[in-house]
């Protein structure tokens, strides 16, 4: 549970082996019974919908915003053409689209970076299923293979390894000697693939702002970040946990990461911190990176460079004198640390004599 901003309010654990969709009601009424109904937004992801659960989450005084299941993009194909998109003021390479149908919402978002990586997964796929498909076909003209039901066990293997591109390709072999391999590319299928390509769809029961609407269920994805950040910045790797205790510990750290670094965004945007272009190409002004909002992975890193050092000296009786310095900032960690209003200090611990 989290504020409009963020913030975690409370976090529940559950039992294992147990299927996402079979939690929403229990977390929804236990969540109710503490804290009531309010004017609290059920935000959830595509693994906790079913038609059962919606329409509990559709009752009077509950609002939610769920993403659908890919293939639920299809009943929205007529909407992916070029007009009625509009862009984000922070994040120019996503677009969305509100669509209304009696009393539920649906907003469509169009994702530049996704649409580049399913394109590349299905163009690699493609690829692979026409070179195996032209390669058989070569086997089977040299009579090297004859049998017609290995013939279907080998293009069996070739949609398995490439199920991204097996619905945009019809293969038939023939029946009646000598057995030949036949296949065409369904075209129109193809470029109806290429204008879903990046898209997702949200549904919700509340009429929304199109960008609060996004906005909303971004929180979704900056929670599950805690469990990122549990990995990478903390280094604490997931591990099978055999009693409840240790899962809510470990549960518990994820949410105070998760809160340390919501907090962190938090003060980078009130600060409005910006990130800098150094190296502008002066000829093309226009495809230069421009300045974006910092955020906490990129602090976390510039600050992670900051240096401590340990400083001896010699008195003339024998003894030694340890100074435990930190080392200047660099400009790009004196400009965060600026904005930030944090003082570094110049030393750590007392000095020492050993």
């Amino acid at each position: 549970m989290v504020t409009r901003e963020g913030f975690p309010l409370a976090h529940f654990t559950l039992a294992g082996n147990t299927q996402d969709v079979e939690t929403v009601e229990k977390i929804v009424q236990t969540v109710e019974q503490r804290y009531g109904r309010a004017t609290g937004v059920w935000v959830m992801d595509r693994g906790m919908v079913s038609k059962e659960k919606l329409k509990f989450l559709s009752r009077p005084g509950r609002r939610y915003v769920i993403a659908l299941r890919r293939t639920e993009i299809v009943r929205f194909q007529k909407h992916l053409g070029r007009k009625g998109w509009q862009g984000l003021k922070d994040r120019p390479e996503v677009e969305i689209k509100p669509v209304q149908r009696a009393t539920v919402s649906y907003l469509l978002v169009r994702s530049r970076a996704r649409r580049q990586k399913e394109r590349a997964m299905r163009r690699r796929q493609h690829r692979a299923l026409s070179d195996g498909l032209k390669r058989l076909a070569k086997r089977i003209a040299a009579c090297r293979l004859k049998n017609r039901d290995k013939i279907l066990e080998c293009v069996g293997q070739l949609k398995g390894k490439n199920p991204k591109a097996r619905q945009f390709v019809a293969i038939n072999v023939t029946r009646r000697a000598p057995v030949r391999l036949e296949w065409s590319w369904h075209i129109d299928k193809f470029k109806a693939a290429l204008r879903r390509d990046g898209v997702y769809v949200l549904r919700s029961n509340e009429r929304w702002k199109a960008e609060e609407f996004w906005q909303t269920y971004m929180q979704l994805t900056v929670v599950e970040r805690a469990f990122r950040v549990l990995k990478t910045e903390l280094l604490l790797r997931p591990v099978w946990h055999h009693y409840s205790g240790r899962t809510e510990a470990h549960i518990f750290v994820c949410v105070l990461a998760y809160a340390l670094w919501k907090t962190l965004d938090h003060l980078l945007k009130q600060a409005g911190l910006m990130t800098e272009i150094h190296k502008p190409d002066p000829e093309r002004p226009n495809a230069s990176p421009k300045p974006r909002p910092m955020t906490p992975e990129v602090v976390l890193r510039e600050m992670s460079r900051l240096q401590i050092g340990d400083i001896e000296l010699e008195a003339t009786d024998g003894r030694k004198l340890a100074l435990r310095r930190v080392a200047r900032p660099t400009t790009e960690q004196g400009r965060i640390l600026a904005a930030l209003q944090i003082q570094l200090p110049e030393r750590l611990s007392p000095d020492r004599i050993l």
